[in-house]
């Protein structure tokens, strides 16, 4: 019969009770936890006193902690190659892998040994000092740099490439032999027609052997072989030979006779310079000019009259060239007095027009002026009479009834009652096609209008040179 034997641990006492069977097999206890037994089969504390049994055995040493390996050596460092061109070694990065050994920082194992109450020789596995840190995997201090890879001193300058001294200057590079002055007899020519041209050819050089007896060719046969062009010498030839004779000077070119006028030739001739005039040279070009003379005078005028009495019509009274002028006014009193024709005790305003025919204006450069000679004995611009009374202007009338006054009679600052020559630029017009030019008075009243009234002679438009 097989049975067990159990062991209780009472409170107040320890009972032990033991059978034996000779038909059990011994035992084997394991009391560490380690999954072995001690061999005796005898269960005990292994350092309790009074049990009379020895010293466990099992534990001499903790099974599980076997003596740390040897580290791994760190795989040595790749041989350095062949070292590339200067250049291409920078600086050996560190050997990342050797950094740390991570698996030797602590054996969490060896932390307590459960079932013995203070293994006094194994307390607590302190880290394996030795593992902490590989201190030679830390860096590689022969990895840092390859100093003998830093430059190829050997290859800084190929010393004998520098210069090839034997080729500084060779027989062929340099002045290859003498210098040869001909080839042939076409070679050697002297211009002299009294010697013999010839080249050595075995030296190569030229001889010029004078001809007995030979005379040259003459030079010249008559005074106009030897022309110079320079007007500062006499040209002539003597015995078939020029000669040169020097004369006073004022030039030797057009160029240098220059007068700065515009409206002359310069030139230079036997050394004296000329100043010819060049006809038609600044003379205005005219656009209009009309004096009054011929009967036709006022063909193709336009005139603007308010009055029985009063018109703008040729007269000889007065004038400045010739016999005639133009005149305002009526010639059988001399005054421009408006009589009413239904009331003539009353007298009205005065108006009075007259446009000439339509021209266009030459533009290019150059002034383009109106000129005339004025006779005035109207009022005078003095008070209400400078813009209201006795108004008499000159406009321009450009196309689409556009009006441009050009001169008033306010304009005139000289006395009044004589001739006076008038002057206006116009040059704002110049290109322009108009349709006349306008002679215009209105007196703004029917006072005062009993003097003797305009006249207007030589009546110009042109452009001139400024």
């Amino acid at each position: 019969m097989r049975y067990r034997v159990l062991c209780l641990a009472m409170a107040f006492g320890l009972l032990g009770c033991a059978a034996t069977d000779d038909d059990l097999p011994a035992a084997t206890l394991d009391l560490t936890g380690d999954g072995t037994g001690d061999g005796t089969g005898t269960p005990g504390p292994g350092a309790d006193s009074g049990d009379g049994g020895p010293t466990d055995s099992g534990d001499v040493a903790d099974g599980a902690d076997a003596p740390d390996g040897t580290d791994a050596a760190d795989t040595p460092d790749a041989a350095d190659g062949t070292d590339a061109p200067d250049g291409a070694d920078g600086t050996d990065a560190p050997d990342g892998a050797d950094a740390t050994d991570a698996a030797d920082a602590t054996d969490a194992a060896d932390a307590l040994d459960g079932a013995d109450a203070t293994d006094a020789a194994d307390g607590a596995d302190a880290p394996d000092a030795a593992d902490a840190s590989d201190a030679a995997d830390a860096t590689d201090a022969a990895d840092a740099t390859d100093a003998a890879d830093a430059t190829d001193a050997a290859d800084a300058t190929d010393g004998a490439d520098a210069t090839d001294a034997a080729d500084a200057a060779d027989g062929v590079d340099g002045v290859d032999g003498p210098v040869l002055e001909c080839l042939s007899n076409k070679d050697c020519t002297d211009g002299d027609p009294c010697t013999k041209d010839r080249c050595n050819l075995f030296v190569g050089t030229c001889s010029f052997e004078t001809i007995a007896d030979c005379l040259p060719e003459p030079e010249c046969a008559v005074a106009s072989d030897c022309a110079d062009g320079n007007s500062c010498t006499a040209d002539a030839c003597v015995g078939g030979e020029c000669k040169y004779t020097e004369l006073p000077c004022e030039c030797l070119s057009n160029s240098d006779c220059d007068d700065n006028e515009a409206c002359t030739a310069d030139t230079c001739l036997a050394g004296a310079c000329g100043h010819a005039p060049i006809a038609d040279c600044g003379a205005c070009k005219t656009v209009l000019a009309v004096d009054f003379e011929a009967e036709n005078s006022l063909a193709g005028w336009l005139e603007y009259s308010g009055t029985t009495e009063n018109a703008w019509q040729r007269v000889t009274k007065r004038h400045v060239s010739g016999q005639h002028s133009l005149y305002m006014g009526n010639p059988a009193e001399w005054n421009y007095v408006n009589k009413n024709d239904d009331q003539p005790w009353q007298e009205l305003e005065t108006i009075e027009g007259i446009r000439t025919p339509g021209m266009t204006f030459p533009g290019g450069p150059g002034q383009l002026v109106l000129r005339a000679q004025v006779w005035l004995d109207i009022e005078d611009c003095i008070g209400q009479s400078e813009y209201t009374y006795d108004q008499f202007s000159i406009t321009i009338e450009e196309p689409a009834e556009t009006y441009n006054e050009v001169w008033h009679k306010c304009d005139l600052e000289e006395t009044w009652q004589q001739w006076r020559a008038i002057e206006v630029d116009i040059s704002d017009f110049k290109g322009d096609s108009v349709e006349g030019l306008w002679l215009y008075f209105e007196s703004g009243n029917a006072g005062l209008n009993a003097t003797e009234g305009i006249f207007i002679d030589d009546l110009i438009v042109e452009l001139c040179p400024e």
